[in-house]
């Protein structure tokens, strides 16, 4: 895909969360690893131009996937965080379909 290797360039999309653009207790392994994502979109600002990539990153709020649903009886959290993460999931998620038409 790089253009240093012959590639036609384009853009790579990393979804994080918005869990990684704040300090958020409630889930600190989980906003560890999105804080990653974004740090590596960060520093890959630089080598856009070169690459001909452009390496781009979103950060949606809590969606309505498998993924998080009954959260307590999978287990996934920090047992001292349950009830915060049920009330938020109750209240603020959002269709995957939002996200997929953000990205788009």
């Amino acid at each position: 895909m790089g253009n240093h290797k012959g590639g036609k360039g384009g853009v790579v999309a990393n979804i994080a969360s918005i869990v990684g653009l704040m300090i958020t207790p409630a889930a600190p392994i989980y906003a560890a690893t999105k804080h990653d994502i974004i740090s590596f979109v960060k520093s890959m600002e630089g080598h856009n131009e070169t690459l001909g990539v452009r390496v781009v990153c979103i950060c949606p709020h809590l969606t309505d996937t498998s993924m998080v649903a009954n959260l307590e009886e999978k287990n996934l959290l920090l047992d001292f965080c349950k009830d915060l993460i049920h009330e938020s999931y109750k209240t603020m998620k959002q269709k995957p379909e939002t996200v997929a038409s953000a990205i788009i």
